[in-house]
């Protein structure tokens, strides 16, 4: 009797494991998540927001991103910091009380802009200094639910007197 038990019980975890495993929501963030993400600042020195002027709400269905790296270029379309295939070039300062604007573009396995037919597709983030001192955050890029990319290194901001 006591094997017909065991054996009960071990079909019954097995079953549960597998249910629980094949849950196809990979949704833990929420339905409306989609689109930049920037998360980890420390917003006792840096805040750090994300701006899309992508401001259709349509049916259409973006393609997943395949981004190797990004940079970021200030409103003088020159680069300030740069990520791609694991390597940074450049830096993020900004003085305290000051906000810095900084449009993000992806990178594909060339180092290529990757563009898209919309202009109105740009992402943007907007970094306030609020305290003297560093801080870190990370970058992911969600659709559908999930992240199709994101920043390979943690990016490091310092804000100044």
């Amino acid at each position: 009797m006591f094997n017909v038990n065991m054996k009960n019980l071990f079909i019954f975890i097995l079953v549960s494991m597998m249910a629980i495993s094949c849950d196809n929501d990979d949704n833990v963030a929420g339905p409306d998540l989609d689109g930049l993400q920037v998360s980890g600042f420390d917003e006792s020195i840096a805040i750090v927001e994300v701006h899309s002027h992508d401001e259709e709400e349509g049916d259409d269905e973006e393609e997943h991103e395949d981004a190797d790296g990004f940079i970021l270029e200030d409103e003088n379309e020159q680069e300030v910091y740069r990520q791609f295939q694991g390597t940074v070039t450049g830096s993020i300062s900004v003085a305290k009380d000051v906000m810095l604007e900084l449009t993000v573009h992806l990178l594909d396995a060339s180092g290529e802009e990757i563009v898209h037919e919309d202009e109105d597709h740009e992402m943007e983030i907007e970094i306030t200094g609020v305290g003297v001192g560093s801080t870190t955050f990370s970058m992911e890029l969600w659709h559908d639910g999930h992240v199709d990319w994101s920043s390979t290194n943690l990016i490091e901001i310092t804000v100044t007197e």
